[in-house]
């Protein structure tokens, strides 16, 4: 028997699978025994075709992951393949990132079967957070890097702001400062998800007066965070009717501020739908935004 078939015996009666993801191409190449799992006859598929066969609570959120410029796996992961034996749970952990000739990046590593009673001490979505989680700490970790090896500030920025609108899966993600000589706002940055119209046109050099309970949170450095428009008070009608011509249906805005004082804010826009926004996503917007400020203020200094 050679080395090879027996490594193969070992891996099937370990129930080890192997996997490589190419970036560029958007393609994973999958072991015999993740093919089989999956009830797939092609070693190579696509995106969309793995998605398929994930159990539907990490579906989302996987996409999500495969949608940004970090590896499909950022960190250790557990989560279910569905096909012909039903629903199977596996730990997922990446071995190798490597540069292909065409730039884009190449992530390798492996992924154990392990029982349900493994996969699951705590509820569904207790694994589905902490997965998120993971991620969001190993992205902060790249997005600082990026400061680092991008040479202009400002494609850092927009850099963060397409990783923050595709995490987040929001419509469009920007930095607003604030012209308190002629009390207005200033659209500096923004990023749209495809198809969405900019704000910029309603936005931008709109007067602080006309939005003086959102101009209140900020300059008492509070987050605004809306589910929905209804989460307005009744003393923000001017906002209200602002956001809702535009078919705000949520929104999650950080104050930004330089030695203290505040001269702007960023910003999440979801369009047309809810979201509830939970302390998670707090607490991984703020981080990114205080990483947004260092930078600037390094740049203004």
């Amino acid at each position: 028997m050679g080395s090879e078939s027996m490594l193969q015996e070992i891996l099937w009666d370990t129930k080890i699978g192997w996997w490589k993801v190419d970036t560029a191409r958007r393609v994973l190449l999958l072991s015999d025994y993740l093919c089989k799992t999956i009830g797939t006859e092609e070693s190579e598929i696509g995106y969309d075709r793995f998605l398929q066969s994930v159990g539907e609570p990490f579906r989302a959120s996987l996409k999500s992951l495969m949608s940004t410029d970090a590896s499909l796996f950022s960190a250790e992961q557990i989560f279910s393949l569905c096909g012909p034996r039903g629903e199977v749970w596996f730990r997922w952990k990446v071995l190798r990132r490597e540069t292909a000739a065409d730039k884009g990046l190449v992530v390798s590593g492996y992924a154990q079967e392990i029982s349900e009673r493994e996969a699951l001490p705590v509820d569904l979505c207790s694994i589905e957070r902490m997965n998120t989680l993971l991620y969001r700490l190993n992205n902060i970790s790249h997005t600082l890097l990026s400061f680092l090896h991008i040479g202009s500030i400002d494609e850092a920025i927009n850099k963060v702001l397409t990783d923050v609108l595709k995490i987040f899966r929001g419509s469009r993600t920007y930095i607003a400062e604030f012209d308190w000589d002629n009390r207005r706002h200033i659209y500096t940055y923004e990023v749209t998800d495809k198809g969405v119209e900019s704000g910029r046109d309603r936005f931008d050099r709109l007067s602080m007066d006309e939005t003086p309970w959102w101009v209140e949170q900020l300059e008492k450095r509070s987050p605004i965070a809306l589910s929905c428009l209804d989460d307005l008070p009744s003393r923000a009608r001017n906002e209200h009717d602002i956001l809702a011509a535009q078919n705000i249906g949520s929104l999650f805005v950080l104050p930004m501020t330089f030695r203290d004082k505040l001269w702007g804010y960023a910003g999440i826009d979801v369009i047309g739908e809810h979201r509830d926004w939970q302390n998670e996503d707090y607490q991984w917007f703020a981080s990114l935004v205080n990483i947004i400020n260092i930078c600037i203020e390094l740049q203004r200094s």
